[in-house]
Protein backbone atom coordinates (compact mmCIF):
# COMPACT_ATOMS: atom_id res chain seq x y z
CA UNK A 1 0.00 0.00 0.00
CA UNK A 2 1.71 3.50 -0.85
CA UNK A 3 2.10 5.76 1.69
CA UNK A 4 1.79 9.38 1.42
CA UNK A 5 3.97 11.00 3.40
CA UNK A 6 5.96 14.46 3.34
CA UNK A 7 7.50 14.76 6.72
CA UNK A 8 10.69 16.08 5.60
CA UNK A 9 9.51 19.77 4.86
CA UNK A 10 7.52 22.60 6.14
CA UNK A 11 3.79 23.16 4.99
CA UNK A 12 5.19 26.44 3.49
CA UNK A 13 7.97 24.92 1.39
CA UNK A 14 5.70 22.04 0.41
CA UNK A 15 3.34 24.36 -1.45
CA UNK A 16 6.17 26.71 -2.78
CA UNK A 17 7.18 23.65 -4.54
CA UNK A 18 4.30 22.60 -5.71
CA UNK A 19 3.38 25.94 -6.68
CA UNK A 20 6.32 26.75 -8.73
CA UNK A 21 5.83 23.14 -10.93
CA UNK A 22 1.98 24.11 -11.52
CA UNK A 23 3.62 27.30 -12.92
CA UNK A 24 6.04 25.39 -15.09
CA UNK A 25 3.07 23.14 -16.34
CA UNK A 26 1.12 26.00 -17.33
CA UNK A 27 3.55 27.61 -19.16
CA UNK A 28 4.56 24.79 -21.05
CA UNK A 29 0.59 24.37 -21.85
CA UNK A 30 0.49 27.86 -23.10
CA UNK A 31 3.59 27.73 -25.28
CA UNK A 32 2.39 24.48 -27.12
CA UNK A 33 -1.26 26.46 -27.27
CA UNK A 34 0.34 29.14 -29.33
CA UNK A 35 1.49 29.10 -32.96
CA UNK A 36 3.95 31.72 -32.31
CA UNK A 37 7.26 32.26 -30.71
CA UNK A 38 7.40 32.51 -26.78
CA UNK A 39 8.91 35.98 -25.87
CA UNK A 40 11.81 36.26 -23.68
CA UNK A 41 10.87 37.51 -20.84
CA UNK A 42 6.98 35.64 -19.72
CA UNK A 43 5.27 37.27 -16.87
CA UNK A 44 2.57 35.76 -14.41
CA UNK A 45 0.30 37.91 -16.06
CA UNK A 46 1.10 36.12 -19.58
CA UNK A 47 0.65 32.96 -18.17
CA UNK A 48 -2.73 33.58 -16.89
CA UNK A 49 -4.18 35.11 -19.92
CA UNK A 50 -3.02 32.22 -22.10
CA UNK A 51 -5.44 29.98 -20.00
CA UNK A 52 -8.02 32.04 -19.49
CA UNK A 53 -7.77 32.18 -15.74
CA UNK A 54 -8.45 35.37 -13.42
CA UNK A 55 -5.82 38.36 -12.35
CA UNK A 56 -6.90 40.23 -9.15
CA UNK A 57 -5.69 43.24 -10.73
CA UNK A 58 -8.25 42.83 -13.53
CA UNK A 59 -11.21 42.56 -11.52
CA UNK A 60 -13.91 44.91 -12.68
CA UNK A 61 -16.50 44.93 -10.04
CA UNK A 62 -15.43 45.89 -6.93
CA UNK A 63 -14.95 44.01 -3.76
CA UNK A 64 -16.76 46.08 -1.52
CA UNK A 65 -19.95 44.92 -3.38
CA UNK A 66 -19.55 41.47 -2.80
CA UNK A 67 -20.97 39.17 0.16
CA UNK A 68 -18.75 37.61 3.21
CA UNK A 69 -21.76 35.28 4.08
CA UNK A 70 -20.36 32.54 5.10
CA UNK A 71 -23.71 30.52 5.91
CA UNK A 72 -25.03 31.74 2.36
CA UNK A 73 -22.20 30.49 0.88
CA UNK A 74 -21.77 26.94 2.28
CA UNK A 75 -25.58 26.43 2.18
CA UNK A 76 -26.75 28.32 -0.90
CA UNK A 77 -26.41 27.28 -4.77
CA UNK A 78 -23.05 26.66 -6.15
CA UNK A 79 -21.04 28.99 -7.06
CA UNK A 80 -18.26 28.61 -9.49
CA UNK A 81 -14.83 28.80 -7.75
CA UNK A 82 -11.67 29.72 -9.15
CA UNK A 83 -8.01 29.36 -6.45
CA UNK A 84 -4.94 30.96 -6.27
CA UNK A 85 -1.83 30.09 -4.58
CA UNK A 86 0.07 33.24 -5.66
CA UNK A 87 -1.95 36.81 -5.32
CA UNK A 88 -1.97 37.12 -9.00
CA UNK A 89 -3.08 33.82 -10.78
CA UNK A 90 -6.43 32.25 -10.34
CA UNK A 91 -7.13 28.62 -12.05
CA UNK A 92 -10.72 27.26 -12.35
CA UNK A 93 -11.67 24.28 -10.60
CA UNK A 94 -13.63 21.66 -11.80
CA UNK A 95 -17.39 20.84 -9.87
CA UNK A 96 -16.44 18.55 -7.89
CA UNK A 97 -13.33 19.71 -6.83
CA UNK A 98 -15.31 22.94 -5.54
CA UNK A 99 -18.02 20.70 -3.63
CA UNK A 100 -14.82 19.25 -1.68
CA UNK A 101 -13.99 22.54 -0.76
CA UNK A 102 -17.16 23.69 0.29
CA UNK A 103 -17.38 20.58 2.61
CA UNK A 104 -13.73 21.27 4.26
CA UNK A 105 -15.31 25.09 4.95
CA UNK A 106 -18.51 23.55 6.61
CA UNK A 107 -16.33 22.28 9.42
CA UNK A 108 -15.51 25.85 10.17
CA UNK A 109 -16.01 26.40 14.38
CA UNK A 110 -17.57 29.70 15.51
CA UNK A 111 -15.83 32.74 14.37
CA UNK A 112 -12.79 34.61 16.50
CA UNK A 113 -11.32 37.83 16.56
CA UNK A 114 -8.73 38.12 13.61
CA UNK A 115 -4.82 37.62 14.45
CA UNK A 116 -1.97 39.39 12.14
CA UNK A 117 -0.28 36.26 12.50
CA UNK A 118 -2.82 34.52 9.92
CA UNK A 119 -2.34 37.23 7.14
CA UNK A 120 0.30 35.19 4.94
CA UNK A 121 -2.06 33.24 3.54
CA UNK A 122 -1.61 30.20 1.43
CA UNK A 123 -4.54 29.67 -0.43
CA UNK A 124 -7.23 32.33 -1.94
CA UNK A 125 -10.87 31.09 -2.82
CA UNK A 126 -12.60 33.33 -5.22
CA UNK A 127 -16.11 31.71 -5.14
CA UNK A 128 -18.26 33.99 -8.03
CA UNK A 129 -20.35 36.74 -6.04
CA UNK A 130 -18.20 36.87 -2.75
CA UNK A 131 -15.24 38.35 -1.60
CA UNK A 132 -12.28 36.34 -1.78
CA UNK A 133 -11.39 33.82 1.25
CA UNK A 134 -7.99 33.41 2.24
CA UNK A 135 -6.74 30.23 3.69
CA UNK A 136 -3.66 30.12 6.00
CA UNK A 137 -2.75 26.01 6.28
CA UNK A 138 -0.57 25.82 9.55
CA UNK A 139 -3.19 28.36 11.65
CA UNK A 140 -6.02 25.79 9.85
CA UNK A 141 -7.64 28.92 9.49
CA UNK A 142 -9.92 30.66 7.01
CA UNK A 143 -11.38 34.71 6.44
CA UNK A 144 -12.78 37.08 3.96
CA UNK A 145 -10.96 39.47 2.44
CA UNK A 146 -11.66 42.82 4.62
CA UNK A 147 -12.50 40.84 7.65
CA UNK A 148 -11.62 41.37 11.11
CA UNK A 149 -13.01 37.85 11.98
CA UNK A 150 -11.34 34.30 10.90
CA UNK A 151 -12.89 30.52 11.45
CA UNK A 152 -10.72 28.02 12.55
CA UNK A 153 -11.47 25.08 10.57
CA UNK A 154 -12.67 21.81 12.20
CA UNK A 155 -9.95 19.50 10.02
CA UNK A 156 -6.65 19.23 9.16
CA UNK A 157 -7.06 20.99 6.47
CA UNK A 158 -3.47 20.69 5.40
CA UNK A 159 -3.34 17.02 5.28
CA UNK A 160 -5.78 17.37 2.15
CA UNK A 161 -4.98 20.33 -0.07
CA UNK A 162 -1.39 18.77 -0.19
CA UNK A 163 -3.29 15.55 -2.27
CA UNK A 164 -4.70 18.16 -4.93
CA UNK A 165 -4.25 17.46 -8.99
CA UNK A 166 -4.11 19.75 -11.23
CA UNK A 167 -5.47 18.08 -15.07
CA UNK A 168 -6.48 19.68 -18.25
CA UNK A 169 -10.07 19.82 -18.39
CA UNK A 170 -11.62 20.79 -22.15
CA UNK A 171 -8.15 22.68 -22.62
CA UNK A 172 -8.02 24.60 -19.67
CA UNK A 173 -5.87 23.82 -16.51
CA UNK A 174 -7.69 22.94 -13.70
CA UNK A 175 -7.91 22.09 -9.85
CA UNK A 176 -9.51 18.63 -10.46
CA UNK A 177 -8.42 15.58 -7.80
CA UNK A 178 -7.37 14.86 -4.58
CA UNK A 179 -4.49 12.20 -5.37
CA UNK A 180 -6.00 8.77 -3.70
CA UNK A 181 -3.93 5.87 -1.21
CA UNK A 182 -5.83 2.73 -1.71
CA UNK A 183 -6.48 1.20 1.29
CA UNK A 184 -8.17 -1.97 0.05
CA UNK A 185 -9.25 -4.04 -3.14
CA UNK A 186 -11.62 -6.82 -3.07
CA UNK A 187 -12.66 -8.28 -5.74
CA UNK A 188 -16.56 -9.35 -6.07
CA UNK A 189 -19.93 -10.58 -8.35
CA UNK A 190 -22.47 -8.45 -8.63
CA UNK A 191 -26.00 -9.11 -8.99
CA UNK A 192 -25.76 -9.27 -12.68
CA UNK A 193 -23.18 -11.94 -12.11
CA UNK A 194 -20.23 -9.89 -13.57
CA UNK A 195 -16.67 -9.69 -11.95
CA UNK A 196 -15.90 -6.74 -9.86
CA UNK A 197 -13.26 -4.67 -8.22
CA UNK A 198 -14.40 -2.64 -5.39
CA UNK A 199 -11.55 -0.01 -4.29
CA UNK A 200 -11.65 1.31 -0.95
CA UNK A 201 -9.24 4.68 -0.85
CA UNK A 202 -8.30 7.88 1.04
CA UNK A 203 -8.05 11.30 -0.95
CA UNK A 204 -9.24 13.50 2.20
CA UNK A 205 -12.06 11.12 2.54
CA UNK A 206 -12.68 7.74 2.75
CA UNK A 207 -14.35 6.28 -0.38
CA UNK A 208 -15.77 3.49 -2.30
CA UNK A 209 -15.28 3.04 -5.69
CA UNK A 210 -16.98 0.38 -8.00
CA UNK A 211 -16.32 1.51 -11.67
CA UNK A 212 -15.76 4.72 -11.21
CA UNK A 213 -19.36 4.79 -8.90
CA UNK A 214 -18.49 6.40 -5.80
CA UNK A 215 -19.52 6.76 -1.67
CA UNK A 216 -18.34 8.46 0.83
CA UNK A 217 -17.51 6.13 3.86
CA UNK A 218 -16.08 9.03 6.24
CA UNK A 219 -15.49 12.79 5.39
CA UNK A 220 -12.52 14.87 5.78
CA UNK A 221 -10.49 12.77 7.73
CA UNK A 222 -7.12 13.71 9.25
CA UNK A 223 -4.58 11.68 7.76
CA UNK A 224 -2.86 11.05 10.91
CA UNK A 225 -5.37 9.71 12.35
CA UNK A 226 -5.45 6.78 9.76
CA UNK A 227 -3.60 3.22 10.99
CA UNK A 228 -0.62 3.79 8.47
CA UNK A 229 0.87 6.71 9.55
CA UNK A 230 3.29 7.09 12.87
CA UNK A 231 0.67 8.78 15.46
CA UNK A 232 0.56 9.19 19.02
CA UNK A 233 -2.99 9.67 18.43
CA UNK A 234 -5.93 6.91 18.26
CA UNK A 235 -5.69 4.97 15.31
CA UNK A 236 -8.32 4.45 12.60
CA UNK A 237 -8.40 1.40 10.06
CA UNK A 238 -10.69 0.34 7.39
CA UNK A 239 -11.58 -2.60 6.18
CA UNK A 240 -13.54 -4.09 3.70
CA UNK A 241 -15.00 -7.80 2.07
CA UNK A 242 -17.51 -9.85 0.96
CA UNK A 243 -20.22 -11.45 2.46
CA UNK A 244 -20.26 -14.98 1.24
CA UNK A 245 -21.31 -16.03 -1.64
CA UNK A 246 -23.57 -12.69 -1.64
CA UNK A 247 -22.98 -9.86 -3.50
CA UNK A 248 -22.78 -7.43 -1.18
CA UNK A 249 -19.37 -5.83 0.43
CA UNK A 250 -19.02 -5.05 3.95
CA UNK A 251 -16.84 -2.03 4.74
CA UNK A 252 -15.89 -1.97 8.38
CA UNK A 253 -13.97 1.40 10.32
CA UNK A 254 -12.42 0.68 13.73
CA UNK A 255 -11.85 3.51 15.99
CA UNK A 256 -11.05 4.30 19.59
CA UNK A 257 -13.24 6.38 22.02
CA UNK A 258 -12.36 6.91 25.88
CA UNK A 259 -14.94 4.32 26.65
CA UNK A 260 -13.23 1.74 24.19
CA UNK A 261 -13.23 0.41 21.03
CA UNK A 262 -15.88 0.78 18.35
CA UNK A 263 -16.99 -0.30 14.93
CA UNK A 264 -19.05 0.83 12.16
CA UNK A 265 -20.79 -1.25 9.59
CA UNK A 266 -22.09 -0.67 6.30
CA UNK A 267 -23.49 -3.11 3.75
CA UNK A 268 -23.24 -2.06 0.10
CA UNK A 269 -24.85 -3.70 -2.98
CA UNK A 270 -23.66 -2.58 -6.61
CA UNK A 271 -26.30 -2.49 -8.73
CA UNK A 272 -27.31 -0.88 -12.20
CA UNK A 273 -23.47 1.02 -12.00
CA UNK A 274 -24.86 2.46 -8.56
CA UNK A 275 -23.41 1.22 -5.19
CA UNK A 276 -26.08 1.32 -2.70
CA UNK A 277 -26.22 1.00 1.18
CA UNK A 278 -28.33 -1.91 2.20
CA UNK A 279 -27.11 -1.58 6.12
CA UNK A 280 -25.59 0.47 8.31
CA UNK A 281 -25.00 0.20 12.62
CA UNK A 282 -25.43 4.21 12.12
CA UNK A 283 -28.97 3.16 12.41
CA UNK A 284 -28.94 1.16 15.31
CA UNK A 285 -29.81 3.29 18.08
CA UNK A 286 -32.08 2.36 21.49
CA UNK A 287 -34.71 4.12 23.37
CA UNK A 288 -36.04 4.09 26.68
CA UNK A 289 -39.11 2.49 26.43
CA UNK A 290 -40.53 1.68 29.86
CA UNK A 291 -38.81 1.41 33.53
CA UNK A 292 -40.24 -0.77 36.39
CA UNK A 293 -38.50 -0.42 39.48
CA UNK A 294 -40.53 -2.21 41.56
CA UNK A 295 -40.12 -5.52 39.88
CA UNK A 296 -36.57 -3.95 38.44
CA UNK A 297 -37.65 -4.37 34.71
CA UNK A 298 -36.13 -2.01 31.70
CA UNK A 299 -37.52 -2.17 28.34
CA UNK A 300 -36.00 -0.77 25.64
CA UNK A 301 -37.04 0.02 22.25
CA UNK A 302 -34.94 -1.03 19.17
CA UNK A 303 -36.31 0.95 15.98
CA UNK A 304 -34.26 -0.40 13.58
CA UNK A 305 -35.87 -3.86 14.26
CA UNK A 306 -39.07 -2.37 15.17
CA UNK A 307 -39.31 -4.81 18.30
CA UNK A 308 -38.55 -4.47 22.11
CA UNK A 309 -36.68 -6.24 24.07
CA UNK A 310 -36.84 -6.25 28.34
CA UNK A 311 -34.51 -7.23 30.67
CA UNK A 312 -33.73 -7.65 34.74
CA UNK A 313 -31.67 -4.87 36.27
CA UNK A 314 -28.90 -6.85 38.21
CA UNK A 315 -28.71 -6.47 41.89
CA UNK A 316 -26.01 -3.55 41.64
CA UNK A 317 -28.34 -2.15 38.79
CA UNK A 318 -30.70 -1.93 41.38
CA UNK A 319 -28.77 -0.80 43.99
CA UNK A 320 -27.48 2.42 42.18
CA UNK A 321 -31.24 3.16 40.27
CA UNK A 322 -32.68 3.25 43.77
CA UNK A 323 -29.87 5.21 44.80
CA UNK A 324 -30.79 7.72 42.18
CA UNK A 325 -34.57 7.35 42.40
CA UNK A 326 -34.03 9.06 45.96
CA UNK A 327 -32.45 11.93 44.72
CA UNK A 328 -34.94 12.53 41.90
CA UNK A 329 -37.88 12.42 44.87
CA UNK A 330 -36.13 14.56 47.15
CA UNK A 331 -35.97 17.24 44.23
CA UNK A 332 -40.03 16.34 43.47
CA UNK A 333 -39.12 14.58 40.13
CA UNK A 334 -42.13 12.26 39.31
CA UNK A 335 -41.04 9.73 36.77
CA UNK A 336 -44.30 8.81 35.01
CA UNK A 337 -44.79 8.06 31.32
CA UNK A 338 -44.17 11.48 30.29
CA UNK A 339 -41.55 11.73 32.02
CA UNK A 340 -40.14 8.39 30.36
CA UNK A 341 -40.70 9.71 26.91
CA UNK A 342 -38.77 12.65 27.47
CA UNK A 343 -35.53 11.17 28.29
CA UNK A 344 -36.00 7.95 25.60
CA UNK A 345 -32.33 9.08 23.92
CA UNK A 346 -30.59 8.57 27.24
CA UNK A 347 -29.86 5.01 25.77
CA UNK A 348 -26.58 4.69 23.92
CA UNK A 349 -25.99 1.70 21.90
CA UNK A 350 -22.03 1.18 21.01
CA UNK A 351 -21.37 -1.17 18.45
CA UNK A 352 -17.80 -2.82 19.56
CA UNK A 353 -17.27 -6.50 17.05
CA UNK A 354 -18.85 -7.82 13.99
CA UNK A 355 -18.08 -11.49 12.92
CA UNK A 356 -19.68 -13.17 10.01
CA UNK A 357 -20.93 -16.94 10.80
CA UNK A 358 -23.41 -19.50 8.74
CA UNK A 359 -25.68 -21.28 10.73
CA UNK A 360 -27.93 -23.88 9.26
CA UNK A 361 -27.23 -22.48 5.87
CA UNK A 362 -27.61 -18.99 6.59
CA UNK A 363 -25.14 -16.09 6.76
CA UNK A 364 -25.60 -13.90 9.48
CA UNK A 365 -24.11 -11.10 11.00
CA UNK A 366 -23.42 -10.74 14.63
CA UNK A 367 -22.95 -7.54 16.00
CA UNK A 368 -21.90 -7.35 19.54
CA UNK A 369 -22.78 -3.90 21.39
CA UNK A 370 -22.40 -2.08 24.67
CA UNK A 371 -26.11 -0.31 25.87
CA UNK A 372 -25.67 2.23 28.50
CA UNK A 373 -27.72 4.53 30.19
CA UNK A 374 -25.97 8.33 29.64
CA UNK A 375 -27.11 11.80 31.58
CA UNK A 376 -28.04 13.15 34.68
CA UNK A 377 -31.88 12.66 33.86
CA UNK A 378 -31.93 8.99 33.67
CA UNK A 379 -32.85 7.18 36.76
CA UNK A 380 -31.33 4.11 36.11
CA UNK A 381 -27.59 2.60 35.65
CA UNK A 382 -27.34 -0.12 32.95
CA UNK A 383 -24.23 -1.18 31.33
CA UNK A 384 -25.19 -4.48 29.18
CA UNK A 385 -23.64 -5.98 26.77
CA UNK A 386 -25.68 -7.22 23.94
CA UNK A 387 -24.92 -9.17 20.60
CA UNK A 388 -27.48 -7.99 17.96
CA UNK A 389 -28.40 -11.19 14.91
CA UNK A 390 -28.80 -10.48 11.59
CA UNK A 391 -29.91 -12.86 8.56
CA UNK A 392 -29.18 -12.23 5.11
CA UNK A 393 -31.64 -13.52 2.97
CA UNK A 394 -32.65 -12.68 -0.69
CA UNK A 395 -29.77 -10.25 -0.46
CA UNK A 396 -31.56 -7.98 2.25
CA UNK A 397 -30.87 -7.93 6.12
CA UNK A 398 -32.97 -8.75 8.37
CA UNK A 399 -32.79 -8.88 12.00
CA UNK A 400 -33.33 -11.85 14.04
CA UNK A 401 -32.13 -11.81 17.90
CA UNK A 402 -30.79 -9.58 20.55
CA UNK A 403 -28.80 -12.28 23.13
CA UNK A 404 -27.22 -11.09 26.07
CA UNK A 405 -23.79 -12.19 26.61
CA UNK A 406 -22.87 -10.82 30.41
CA UNK A 407 -25.53 -13.08 31.82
Amino acid sequence: MRVYKEKHFSASALHTVRYVFVLCIIFLISCSNQESTVPESVSEEHIASSIGVADQNQRNEETSNKSQNIDALLSGEKASLTISQHDNVFIAASPSFTQRIIDALKTHDDAVTKTSEVDPYDIALRFDGYKDIFINLEWNSFWFEGADQQYPMGIAFANQWDRYSIHVVDGNITYDTFEKTILRKTPFISHDGISNTAVLFYDGDIRLDVNNSQVVIDSNVDENSLNYNDSSAPLTSYSMQTVGDYPLLAVMKNFSTVKGPNVTLDLFSYTDQDIRNVFSTSEMACELDALDLVKGKVTIGLPFANTIMTHNLTSKERSISASKMKDFKENNVEIDDEYIKSIKDTISCAPVKVAFKVANGVEEILISTNIQSVGARTPISINWNVVFKFEIKDNLVHYKEAVFDNV
